[in-house]
Formats: C-alpha cells, sequence, structure tokens
C-alpha cells in the first residue's frame, strides 16, 4: 500500500471516530455541519493555478527544446566519431571517446540539475496558490459553520448537498 492509501484509510477512520465520538456527546448530526470539496476541480478551474500550470508548462517545453538540442548535438558527435574511429591512431580514438564520455555525463548531470530547477520552481509558483486554496476553504467553512471540510479523494461517497466545490472556485476567481 502506499502512503497516500494509508492517508486516506486513516481519514476515513479519522472521521468515523469523530463522528462516533460526537454523536454520543450531545452532537446531533444535524448540528455537526461537514462539507466536502474536490480539490482536483478547483486546481481545474482556478485561474491562478491555470495561470500558473501554463506558465510552467512554457518553462519546460523551452528547457525541453534546450535539453534536446543538446541531446541530439552530443548523439551526432558520438556517430561522427563512430564512423571515424577506425582511422584514427587508438591513442587518439581512445582519448576522443573519454571526452565523448565526459560530455555525456555532464549532460545527464545537467539534465537532473534542470530537473531539480525545474522542481523548485514548480514548488515556488504553486505554495502561494495551494495557501490561497487553503484559505478560502477556512474562511468558507467558518462562515457557513462546517466542523469538518474533507476532499472528495478521501472519502468513498459524498451527497452533492455537501459540496462546497463550485464556492470556492467562485470565491478564488473572484480574487
Amino acid at each position: 500500500m502506499t502512503s497516500a492509501s494509508h492517508l486516506r484509510i486513516k481519514t476515513v477512520w479519522l472521521l468515523a471516530l469523530l463522528l462516533g465520538v460526537f454523536s454520543p456527546l450531545g452532537f446531533a448530526q444535524g448540528d455537526l455541519k461537514i462539507a466536502w470539496v474536490d480539490l482536483l476541480e478547483v486546481y481545474n478551474k482556478c485561474d491562478k493555478f491555470l495561470k500558473v500550470k501554463e506558465e510552467l508548462m512554457q518553462t519546460k517545453q523551452s528547457k525541453s527544446e534546450k535539453m534536446q538540442q543538446m541531446d541530439n548535438a552530443l548523439r551526432s558527435e558520438f556517430e561522427m566519431f563512430n564512423t571515424q574511429k577506425e582511422l584514427l591512431p587508438k591513442e587518439r580514438s581512445e582519448e576522443r571517446q573519454k571526452e565523448l564520455m565526459d560530455k555525456r555525463d555532464k549532460f545527464i548531470q545537467t539534465l537532473k540539475t534542470e530537473e531539480e530547477t525545474f522542481n523548485e520552481l514548480k514548488s515556488q509558483k504553486f505554495e502561494p496558490v495551494l495557501k490561497e486554496v487553503q484559505q478560502v476553504i477556512e474562511e468558507i467553512a467558518k462562515k457557513e459553520g462546517y466542523a469538518f471540510v474533507f476532499r472528495r479523494s478521501y472519502i468513498a461517497y459524498g451527497d452533492p448537498k455537501y459540496d462546497i466545490t463550485a464556492k470556492i472556485i467562485e470565491r478564488l476567481n473572484k480574487k
């Protein structure tokens, strides 16, 4: 089982425990307001999230094109070397092969560095939007008196009347 699966199971058990504990203590189900939100839908319809996603896609495309050009150039050098290596003196052939292997290793390291840099940028760009989504969820929950707001992905079934996804999207897109 993945950690996400474990988290979902824990969330369901926590919900069951909370409902089981609070009900006998005088919290009738009518008093305990619960809602759910489909965060995937929020992210797919939130203008700010979509804008960041588009910016990152453009950045990724640009970086991918640059990496592809570097890869093509390196492949060309390897192909040229392979066609000429029999004509080169042994020492020069070994020297050139080592140069190309070093270039390949450097290229692989560049790929890793670019990927790490992109992932850092992605986190940096999405963090404010994710915080804003959380803030809006909390604002709506407090304003409307919800004791709990669960992610749709963590519940097996949610009555649509407890779905506050549209409210969250509307509020986010107004900001």
